[in-house]
């Protein structure tokens, strides 16, 4: 509009000509910050999923890759070890504790002819368990078979099983 036509205007539509392009200004400014709100919350979910999925990937490589170490086997000694029953000892490089004295015995046929089904098979049905190396025990049995003990600490403090005799250390 020509400043000619301006000066033809009342007041009153010059009011309302400056309250419409105020209120335009005002949608427009509003579409905009919409708009940008809108791309950056968009841009915050794609990168959080590409996070998750890094996360996830780092998850995954860390669990597929991760090993157990392989049992070692420790041949069983015949009776008169050198810890005896009422002693506390401790498990040299870990063991394999099994429920009863018959499992102990399976446990050791099944390392000796790596029997990694077998191995599993005893451990799925939870009647051998496997503690770490250095774990306290109070020998509290023992016959040709190996040396039933009561664990003093770890995870499993309080359980008793049987082990190998040679995997007792005083």
């Amino acid at each position: 509009m020509s400043r000619v036509a301006l000066m033809d205007l009342t007041p009153e539509e010059r009011e309302r000509i400056y309250e419409e392009e105020k209120a335009r200004i005002e949608a427009r400014h509003a579409i905009e910050t919409r708009t940008a709100t809108r791309e950056s919350a968009k841009r915050r979910r794609t990168t959080v999923v590409l996070l998750l999925g890094a996360v996830a990937i780092v998850y995954a490589c860390t669990v597929l890759t991760r090993t157990q170490p392989a049992p070692t086997f420790s041949p069983p000694k015949m009776f008169g070890e050198r810890v005896k029953i009422g002693e506390e000892g401790h498990l040299r490089n870990g063991a394999a504790v099994a429920a009863d004295p018959l499992t102990l015995e399976n446990w050791t046929k099944a390392l000796q002819a790596n029997d990694k089904y077998g191995l599993a098979h005893l451990g799925g049905e939870g009647r051998v368990f496997w503690v770490g190396p250095g774990t306290r025990v109070l020998v509290i049995d023992k016959d040709s078979q190996g040396i039933r003990v009561r664990l003093l600490d770890g995870k499993k403090v309080g359980e008793a099983g049987w082990v190998a005799s040679g995997d007792v250390n005083p």
